[in-house]
């Protein structure tokens, strides 16, 4: 465990190591990031548990997404499956050691059926679940957990990004592939000679990355790469007076290969750093069916089952794009 008590390898760290192993020596030491955008997740995710905070403590917008947050995926749960918010997770070796630990958001169980929901109130997308190693690490953690399960449906939620909630489903079958990811990930980043490998995705939320070396090189290649900076000499009114003209000139082409970049996002669907909010796409499976498939032991399909439309409470997956 790391002084601030979160684990060294925590879940939520190892799509970084696995992009960067190196940064795990980078930010030995380093103390926690504190931001506004980390209070604002902790609070709406304090409030996702049940806690409410007085007027004016938190935004009304945040509260009206968690509201709708719990009125889709949580009521519908409740007295139908055991709710557990906020719970720790420890994902463990074939030996009972623990490889990491962290805490799973929400996780519904109802018999060899089990529902994982990761809460992402940030503006950046993430891996989608079946994808995502911090997903698949609290997999491990509920099928160690809970040997009733069988079947895990696994979401990512970030409202921010996208309205339409994607879905896979795990397996027990799954958890020796997962821990095997795990395990090469830490073991990869524990290697003195861990590269580093600076990008826009790893170095978001690195601890290190105002003192990282390596990713003022990236960040340099990518500006000499997209603009021949002017050499600037402010030895004079007049050459000051020039060199503002300048810049203004370099801040209109950036500004118009910016909607160039754009239009191209935009007309694939969005992209990871630019991402567009999205109307809910419903697929038609009928999840009910899955699930007896599954499971046939009578009443356990039933729990996970609306009341009016014998629907199952499970959302769809979205479209994938073509």
């Amino acid at each position: 465990m790391s002084s601030g008590g979160h684990h060294e390898f925590a879940p939520s760290s190892l799509y970084r190591l696995m992009l960067c192993p190196g940064s795990y020596a980078a930010c030995a030491g380093l103390p926690e990031d504190e931001s506004i955008d980390a209070e604002r997740g902790t609070r709406m995710h304090e409030f996702m548990t049940g806690k409410r905070f007085p007027a004016g403590v938190m935004n009304i917008n945040d509260e009206s997404i968690c509201c709708i947050l719990l009125d889709k995926f949580v009521k519908p749960l409740e007295g139908r499956a055991r709710i557990y918010h906020e719970l720790k997770l420890q994902i463990k070796d074939s030996d009972g050691s623990i490889i990491t630990e962290g805490t799973g958001d929400f996780i519904a169980i109802a018999g060899g059926i089990g529902c994982l929901y990761d809460w992402k109130f940030g503006f950046n997308a993430v891996e989608p679940a079946e994808e995502n190693i911090q997903l698949k690490a609290y997999a491990v953690g509920v099928f160690q957990m809970f040997p009733e399960v069988q079947r895990l449906f696994v979401q990512v939620v970030q409202p921010a990004v996208s309205m339409a909630f994607e879905e896979t489903t795990f397996g027990r079958e799954h958890v020796p592939l997962f821990i095997s990811q795990i395990k090469n990930i830490i073991e990869g980043a524990k290697k003195p000679d861990a590269y580093r490998n600076a990008g826009e995705v790893q170095c978001r939320y690195c601890k290190a990355r105002n003192v990282c070396p390596d990713r003022v090189k990236w960040l340099d290649g990518i500006g000499s790469s997209l603009v021949e900076m002017p050499t600037v000499d402010l030895s004079t009114l007049k050459k000051a007076d020039e060199t503002r003209q300048k810049i203004s000139l370099v801040e209109k082409r950036l500004d118009e290969l910016k909607k160039e970049a754009d239009a191209v996002i935009l007309t694939a669907g969005g992209s990871d750093n630019f991402c567009v909010v999205r109307e809910s796409t419903i697929s038609k499976v009928d999840y009910k069916a899955l699930c007896e498939s599954l499971h046939p032991e009578p009443g356990i399909v039933e729990q996970f089952t609306s009341e009016t439309t014998r629907g199952a409470f499970v959302t769809p997956r979205r479209k994938k794009k073509k």
